[in-house]
């Protein structure tokens, strides 16, 4: 019985790719259609009725919002123009009667105290402009 001798093993044993890039091209191709199929099935379409162009668009824009200012003297203003406490309650009570579905943004000035924020916000909420969410 002969052996085969350990002096001939310098030669370099030899690694055939090609049935490893089948396999992983089998299986890349496996996950490409099984993740189309996925897309495909979750696709939902829904029924939108957009809006045409006569108009349809004034309908569905919110009213333009109801602008008060408090400056850091304790100064409020209503687009720009000063007014008293009695006069906002009007100009927000006749703007909400107007825009049920309007918008009050109070505007303060960073340095006025927080307090006095708060006693607008107070007067703001009594009239029914502020729903807290």
């Amino acid at each position: 019985m002969r052996f085969k001798s350990q002096s001939h093993s310098s030669e370099l044993p030899e690694v055939n790719l090609v049935p490893m890039m089948d396999v992983l091209l089998t299986v890349l191709t496996f996950f490409i259609v099984i993740s189309m199929t996925m897309s495909l099935s979750n696709h939902r379409s829904l029924d939108i009725l957009l809006p045409n162009g006569k108009g349809g668009s004034d309908r569905l824009k919110p009213p333009n919002p109801l602008m008060v200012g408090l400056t850091a003297n304790g100064e409020l203003f209503i687009d720009r123009k000063p007014i008293t406490q009695a006069q906002m309650k009007q100009e927000m009570q006749a703007y909400l009667s107007n825009n049920p579905k309007g918008t009050v943004v109070l505007s303060a000035d960073r340095k006025l105290p927080y307090e006095n924020v708060v006693k607008v916000l107070g007067e703001m909420e009594g009239l029914g402009a502020i729903a807290f969410l």
